[in-house]
């Protein structure tokens, strides 16, 4: 059964106001979760002013999201300079650079921002550019999907070195998306096998078996 918004544009505007955190933070989700993009100015002001409290990361994570869902565009240079940090372990550049990545392509199966990000990300940027592609089910053309697993490689040094317990390893993502890519590819299939034996992503919870079987493993 569809969701149906039982709240009016002027009380999610109030809550935005609020001066309590989980009633700013039930705005911006029903904001993105509906796409009310007119509220979207409305969701900017209310982030940037959310943004200056260093506590409040939860907050500006839900906000940042919502912002990405709805492609509301002027708040591409603020994500540009959480990417540009770089921080290693940071759920907001996380949700940074999804969103990002759902304002600047040109389509759903677009890579292009993903594979730009992918060239000096640290972990957190890449856990958001590549969850992208398991929450928004992109399927890209076949030479996209080669350039993205020799990225992905490229970066698997690094990934090791960041990774800690607790944290993602952003290959898990790329893994979840090849659920639904040809996975009798040779590219494909070798990279699902090297996978099944890391010593990391061979264990996580039967993530190679899901995959092997179609089944999507990571939804939004």
């Amino acid at each position: 059964m569809a969701k149906v918004l039982k709240e009016s544009i002027e009380d999610l505007k109030l809550l935005l106001e609020s001066s309590k955190a989980p009633e700013r933070r039930k705005a911006a989700k029903l904001i993105g979760d509906f796409g009310i993009v007119d509220l979207g100015d409305s969701l900017y002001q209310a982030y940037l002013k959310e943004s200056k409290n260093l506590k409040a990361w939860e907050t500006q994570c839900i906000m940042i999201k919502a912002l990405g869902k709805i492609k509301y565009k002027n708040v591409l240079q603020e994500l540009s300079i959480i990417i540009e940090n770089n921080i290693i372990h940071d759920m907001i550049t996380n949700e940074a650079t999804l969103a990002f990545i759902r304002i600047k392509r040109e389509n759903k199966n677009d890579i292009i921002p993903i594979l730009e990000l992918l060239k000096e990300g640290n972990l957190s940027v890449l856990n958001g550019a590549l969850k992208s592609l398991a929450f928004d089910d992109v399927v890209p053309e076949i030479k996209d999907i080669y350039k993205l697993i020799d990225a992905v490689n490229l970066k698997k040094s690094l990934i090791k070195e960041q990774h800690k317990v607790g944290v993602f390893d952003p290959r898990e993502y790329l893994l979840s998306a090849m659920s639904k890519w040809n996975r009798k590819d040779p590219k494909i299939s070798s990279f699902i096998e090297e996978c099944s034996k890391d010593e990391y992503l061979g264990k996580r919870h039967n993530l190679i078996e899901k995959v092997r079987k179609g089944k999507k493993v990571y939804a939004e």
